[in-house]
């Protein structure tokens, strides 16, 4: 019988299934050890899959940069120094210390994800859809990325971030019109948010100029 061609992870032994399971373990913050025991997998495994899930969102621009960052913290000073600069820095390095095999070669990615992790955007759940959104978007996690649609890309980054929104009138209970209500501004925030389109994708452009508009 032939193997199943695995479309996560370019000539994989291990299924689909069994990669999944290790990306969900991942969007929930687990150790690539934990991860390895839940998972049935060696930690070499885990690590591995980790490394390049890690690497794939820092490439793709969904894991903002250290100095990116730092460079739109700064532009929020203008109207005053909000931002916490002792309690950002002590999370990273918490963050940080609870890995294993950081290195000079991949701890850009590594501060990345903490800051990721630390904007705080989204849930689990919708991390795990980002991260099969790359995929499917960009191709196999262990291969170069691919060329691949960035309007398309976009729009889903931005379904998903809103499907937080328009979930909560269940999470919360709330009364048939109170829920009614809330989905009417989540609309008009769908509208807003069409038309900030352009300004989202020039960004998005911005930080990924290589990736372009491609088909």
């Amino acid at each position: 019988m032939k193997k199943v061609r695995s479309i996560l992870m370019a000539s994989s032994k291990l299924s689909d299934r069994r990669i999944r399971s290790i990306i969900r373990c991942y969007v929930n913050r687990k150790l690539a050890l934990e991860a390895a025991r839940e998972c049935g997998v060696s930690y070499v495994t885990a690590h591995q899959i980790y490394g390049y899930i890690r690497r794939r969102m820092c490439e793709i621009g969904l894991y903002p940069s250290y100095e990116e960052f730092i460079r739109f913290a700064l532009e929020g000073e203008e109207e005053g120094p909000y931002f916490d600069w002792s309690g950002f820095e002590a999370y990273l390095e918490a963050g940080l210390g609870k890995h294993r095999g950081i290195s000079a070669g991949n701890r850009a990615d590594y501060l990345a994800e903490q800051i990721f992790y630390y904007e705080n955007r989204f849930t689990p759940g919708q991390h795990y859809q980002l991260v099969m959104l790359t995929i499917e978007m960009a191709g196999p996690l262990n291969r170069p990325v691919r060329e691949f649609d960035a309007d398309c890309y976009l729009q889903e980054l931005i379904r998903i971030e809103l499907s937080k929104v328009a979930d909560r009138p269940n999470k919360h209970r709330l009364t048939k019109d109170q829920a009614t209500r809330y989905r009417a501004m989540t609309s008009l925030l769908d509208v807003w948010m069409d038309k900030t389109e352009d300004l989202l994708r020039s960004a998005f452009m911005k930080s990924n100029p290589r990736k372009g508009n491609r088909r």
